[in-house]
């Protein structure tokens, strides 16, 4: 993942941070019960702020990808399922779709 950048011919390109991000996702799987307990520690905070009996969407809206991080380990996905995942993603911006 951190050597895929230097195949690229800039890191300027307004897609090149979101492109960067999907194809983490594609690699990458978050642990369930590790983000289950940063959601339900997140809502606790949120209500403690005085937001009252916040969504699943308010709290997710509130996780910061350096909470997650910090909190939710991350195993890579099996190759069957990450190569067609990347595959989707290159598919999404190919073409008319990407501009």
């Amino acid at each position: 993942m951190r050597r895929f950048p230097n195949g690229c011919t800039t890191d300027k390109h307004q897609l090149f941070g979101p492109f960067m991000a999907r194809l983490s996702g594609c690699i990458f799987q978050i642990d369930q019960g590790d983000y289950s307990l940063l959601m339900k520690a997140k809502r606790e905070e949120l209500l403690k702020q005085g937001v009252p009996d916040p969504s699943d969407k308010d709290v997710t809206k509130h996780i910061t990808s350096d909470e997650v991080g910090r909190h939710c380990k991350r195993a890579t996905r099996g190759i069957k399922e990450t190569t067609s995942l990347i595959k989707a993603l290159i598919d999404s911006l190919d073409g008319e779709r990407g501009k």
